[in-house]
């Protein structure tokens, strides 16, 4: 992931391009991740938006099986200016999709949680390295 376009975001913290800003935008992220996470039926797909690029963007592909959740890759060519890295929950990828990894990771919710409670906590840690400085 390259952090150059959480920072260019100016629908959060306009005209800031800080380290801390890319923390918080990375932290909203995850938690969104994990609000949907837990929050999905049995069947449904959610699309979480993770590598933004002028030309594309990447975004985990998360379906919610009867036990786990089945989570792949993909990318859209939406371009930055239709997506904001701040407003995760905003994120629509252009039909079709231009192109679905072949791999898919099966995860059980708590899991998928567990990891991502891991990753904010590291992130928040890094925040507040940054705060004393």
């Amino acid at each position: 992931m390259d952090s150059y376009y959480l920072a260019l975001d100016n629908s959060f913290m306009i005209k800031n391009e800080s380290e801390t800003k890319v923390l918080l935008i990375l932290i909203k992220n995850l938690i969104y991740w994990g609000d949907c996470s837990v929050s999905m039926l049995e069947k449904e797909e959610k699309y979480l938006p993770i590598d933004w690029s002028d030309q594309y963007v990447g975004f985990i592909i998360l379906r919610k099986n009867k036990t786990d959740l089945a989570v792949s890759y993909g990318v859209t060519l939406n371009v930055i200016n239709e997506t904001r890295p701040s407003i995760p929950e905003a994120f629509n990828p252009v039909q079709p999709i231009y192109h679905i990894e072949d791999w898919i990771l099966n995860i059980s919710v708590e899991d998928f949680i567990k990891n991502i409670k891991l990753n904010i906590k590291e992130l928040s840690l890094l925040l507040d390295a940054v705060d004393l400085d």
